[in-house]
């Protein structure tokens, strides 16, 4: 009797225990949503339950580029033309019957947005002047195909630069840029005439507008310099706003006694010290040769000097009926 009790309370833990165990709802409350989503609308990502009534919860998508779970959490990617159902099933995989529950979600579309445009900016710098001599805009990707030439006076254009290289259109405009407009100056050259005044010697430069030349000091076997002049005007330094001409001016330095032969022709130049007249003095007067101003003093003296005398001027048929004519010249 007492073996027949004990088999009967066995028998009746087990049908307990089976009838418990089948009234468990181990499928409740293992979603947590997102504010505003449900079953019906999911926009967001989610959590799900791994675990319940001591059971460990397997999850698996129908759709994982829709909701892909990791661990607890179901990343959401929202579709963007239509609304996607999909299937979470789970499943409890330490059951004894491995029970599984599946799970229908509507996901729903993402609602599209009229894209605003992107526009950048273009701004056209002067290599000379760094100034701003052109700005626009346009949209972002668009492609640029041609820049208006600028102009700059007293400068030619060379083409545009970017980052010291010449830029090459069409270009895709991906952000704002600074496009540089490369100038180079205009150079206009003149020409400086030197003439050293004597031996017809004569030196041309050419020299860049606006340039200030420094004429040089000049040195020749007895003569003083006495400076360049610019139409009459002494002048140290040039200025090149066009073409000009300088010319140098001496005066010699050692006396000199020139022999003139009918009527000034023929000049012999003596470096001899000159002697001061001894005849009767006549008049001075000027006269001008090789682009030298001479003071001549005209004497007159019976002394029969030769025209081939170092130290005297003798003038052929000046005399006054006394004798040849002597006198000095002077440069001055």
């Amino acid at each position: 009797m007492k073996k027949i009790y004990i088999t009967f309370l066995l028998v009746m833990s087990l049908f307990i225990v089976s009838c418990t165990n089948e009234n468990v709802d181990y499928f409740n409350n293992l979603f947590i949503f997102s504010e505003n989503d449900s079953f019906e609308h999911i926009s967001k990502d989610f959590v799900l339950a791994t675990k319940t009534h001591d059971q460990d919860i397997e999850w698996m998508s129908s759709a994982p580029h829709i909701i892909e779970i990791k661990g607890s959490l179901a990343k959401v990617t929202q579709p963007e033309k239509i609304d996607i159902k999909v299937t979470l099933t789970a499943t409890l995989i330490n059951h004894q019957d491995k029970l599984k529950q599946s799970f229908e979600l509507n996901v729903i579309h993402v609602e599209s947005k009229e894209e605003e445009d992107v526009y950048v900016t273009i701004r056209i710098l002067n290599s000379v002047t760094n100034e701003v001599i052109d700005s626009f805009e346009v949209l972002q990707n668009s492609e640029l195909t041609t820049l208006n030439q600028p102009s700059f006076e007293g400068y030619d254009f060379k083409g545009f630069y970017m980052n010291d290289s010449l830029i090459s259109l069409p270009m895709i405009l991906t952000q704002s840029i600074d496009i540089i407009a490369r100038f180079t100056k205009i150079v206009t050259i003149y020409e400086l005439t030197l003439n050293y005044g004597y031996d017809s010697k004569v030196e041309i430069l050419h020299l860049e507008e606006n340039t200030e030349y420094f004429l040089p000091n000049l040195t020749r076997p007895n003569y003083e310099f006495l400076g360049w002049f610019l139409e009459d005007q002494k002048v140290y330094t040039v200025n090149m706003t066009e073409s000009k001409t300088v010319i140098a001016q001496w005066r010699i330095i050692s006396a000199q006694t020139v022999i003139h032969k009918e009527s000034f022709q023929g000049i012999i130049e003596y470096r001899d010290s000159l002697g001061s007249p001894k005849s009767e003095y006549i008049n001075t007067f000027d006269y001008m040769l090789n682009n030298f101003s001479y003071s001549f003093e005209w004497y007159r003296t019976d002394l029969g000097i030769s025209e081939n005398s170092p130290k005297a001027v003798t003038l052929i048929g000046r005399g006054d009926g006394l004798g040849p004519g002597r006198g000095v010249i002077t440069v001055h």
